[in-house]
């Protein structure tokens, strides 16, 4: 899993991912050190990614999923403007 880049953390579309992936790792009962191990990155990536300091990909998001035995469609879901 590649680590995104920095963006401003006023982006709504990657705070509800954020959100969507603290959710489905919390049902899933893994910490962010044990989703991250999945993932080959560390707890902290998984904190930035879950707090929108940092912006995932779609690669990444697809390999979020894939560890958390979800769709990516949970993950992002793009409300009506």
């Amino acid at each position: 899993m590649s680590y995104g880049k920095r963006r401003d953390k006023d982006d709504s579309l990657y705070w509800s991912v954020g959100e969507a992936i603290f959710c489905a790792r919390r049902r899933t009962g893994l910490n962010q050190k044990a989703l991250g191990t999945r993932l080959g990155v560390t707890g902290a990536a998984i904190s930035d990614i879950e707090r929108a300091v940092t912006r995932p990909g779609l690669d990444d998001l697809k390999e979020i999923a894939d560890a958390l035995g979800v769709p990516l469609s949970q993950l992002v879901v793009l409300g009506e403007d």
